[in-house]
């Protein structure tokens, strides 16, 4: 049934915010649903934070619309959609079943994005894409009859993911010593990880190449090129990458942080170190390693760089054990 009124609705509204604390993973992962809907013919707008542009460089140039919210404001969206929406689509950590009751009068369908299995919603359709969640860690914060997608079954992947997959398994099940590591902490890197680490990796594994994601918006992003230009040629840095599948496709082995960006690690094979850059990822990283895609080496507060070198140590010099960590992380995630 809520599949068959799908098909009847037309227009729909995301609203998300992405800045330099909390990153660009929940515009991206909104930003993917909205271009699959409007190939399907659906009419999408953003409403957003101020700082959401200046970080997510691809919904700058997405043929969306996109008006700028200050806080938790809802009338200016009632404003510009004075008939109503067909769904408004809400990815917000900040805004739970009070905003969402709220907006009930202009937007009658509301598909809530959430990470925390903590908030009551007042919403028709709930979506958490973390690894090692079920349908009753959302019993009492949803309706009895709101359908409830969970899991990496339903991540929200950007089509070039399960594109080249296939191909990505091929390379994994060649690799040789790590020659190439990717750093990914995030879009904005909020607690400035991404230098330390690449001391770190140019410390301890001086011949293996550094891929650095980073957004051109991050506070820091001066001082990461700085240090990549006095580490030579070896260190590239990658600014508001618009294929980030096929970069992940060509590397060995990623640091990062275990957000949304594990699925796409995920789908594609890539193995991990852990760090924990916020709260909200800690219940992502005990399902990450027990399935063998990855292992922790701390949270932004009190890494563990002693486990970090082993970690690389033991990945750089022991194909076998790269590829063992390739196979389940792809049993993860099939994008």
């Amino acid at each position: 049934n809520y599949r068959r009124r799908l098909t009847t609705m037309r227009e729909v509204v995301f609203r998300v915010d992405a800045s330099q604390e909390i990153g660009a993973g929940h515009t991206m992962r909104c930003l993917t649903l909205a271009d699959a809907l409007a190939a399907a013919g659906w009419k999408c707008s953003f409403a957003v934070g101020p700082q959401t542009l200046a970080i997510v460089a691809n919904l700058k140039e997405a043929p969306h619309e996109v008006i700028e919210l200050s806080g938790d404001r809802i009338q200016p969206m009632q404003q510009r959609w004075p008939d109503g929406v067909d769904l408004l689509v809400i990815d917000h950590h900040d805004l739970g079943a009070a905003y969402e009751v709220a907006c009930r009068p202009w937007a009658p369908r509301i598909f809530v994005i959430d990470d925390l299995a903590k908030r009551i919603h007042d919403c028709d359709l709930l979506l958490d894409q973390n690894l090692g969640r079920d349908e009753s860690s959302y019993a009492g914060l949803v309706s009895p009859d709101c359908p409830v997608l969970i899991g990496p079954y339903y991540s929200l992947l950007r089509p070039q993911f399960p594109e080249i997959r296939e191909t990505a398994i091929e390379r994994r099940e060649r690799l040789g010593q790590t020659r190439r590591v990717m750093i990914s902490l995030g879009a904005t890197d909020p607690h400035q990880m991404t230098i330390p680490i690449m001391e770190r990796v140019a410390l301890n594994a001086p011949d293996v190449e550094m891929d650095i994601v980073i957004a051109s918006a991050a506070n820091h992003i001066e001082k990461v090129q700085a240090l990549a230009k006095r580490l030579g040629e070896n260190v590239r840095i990658h600014t508001d990458v618009q294929d980030m599948a096929r970069l992940m496709q060509n590397v060995d082995l990623s640091i990062g942080s275990p957000g949304t960006t594990s699925w796409e690690r995920c789908c594609l094979g890539l193995p991990t170190l852990l760090l924990v850059t916020a709260d909200n990822q800690r219940s992502n990283v005990p399902p990450l390693e027990a399935a063998g895609a990855a292992i922790l080496f701390g949270d932004w507060l009190q890494p563990d760089w002693d486990r970090f070198d082993d970690a690389l140590a033991v990945l750089s010099a022991d194909p076998e054990r790269l590829r063992a960590m390739a196979r389940k992380s792809f049993g993860v995630c099939d994008g």
